[in-house]
C-alpha cells in the first residue's frame, strides 16, 4: 500500500449522509416526511435543514451544491483537510462550521462533481 492510500485508510473516510437541496422549506419538509415514512427513519430537525435518520439531509438552499451534497465522515477532519490540500484540493473557507469546543466540524470542498458538493464531517 502506498503512503497516500495508507493516509486515506487512517482517516477512515466513509459516506456520512446524502443531502437533497430543495427550492423551498415546504418542499424540503414534504420530501423529508416521505423519506422518513419510506425507510422508517426519524425526522430530526436541524437549523437549516431536516435530517432523516443519519442517512439523508433535506436542505433549503442557499448552500453549496446545485443538486445536493455528499457528506464524507472522517475521524480527523483537520488532518483530512491537510491531506486533501496536499493533493491540490481547495476548500470553501466560508463553509467552515465549528463545534461548541472550537474544533472544526464541517467544511465544503470548492469543486462540485456533477452538481453535487462534497463536505467533510468530523465523526
Amino acid at each position: 500500500m502506498n503512503d497516500a492510500m495508507e493516509q486515506g485508510v487512517l482517516l477512515e473516510f466513509q459516506i456520512g449522509h446524502i443531502g437533497f437541496h430543495f427550492d423551498s422549506e415546504d418542499q424540503a419538509c414534504r420530501e423529508a416526511g416521505y423519506l422518513s415514512q419510506l425507510f422508517g427513519l426519524p425526522l430530526i430537525p436541524g437549523k437549516p435543514s431536516l435530517f432523516v435518520g443519519d442517512l439523508f439531509e433535506c436542505v433549503k438552499p442557499p448552500c453549496p451544491g446545485r443538486k445536493g451534497h455528499v457528506a464524507i465522515r472522517t475521524n480527523d477532519i483537520e488532518s483530512a483537510v491537510a491531506y486533501l490540500e496536499g493533493k491540490g484540493v481547495e476548500f470553501l473557507d466560508s463553509s467552515r462550521q465549528y463545534n461548541d469546543d472550537g474544533g472544526l466540524r464541517t467544511i465544503y470542498l470548492k469543486e462540485e462533481i456533477e452538481g453535487f458538493a462534497i463536505h467533510l464531517l468530523q465523526k
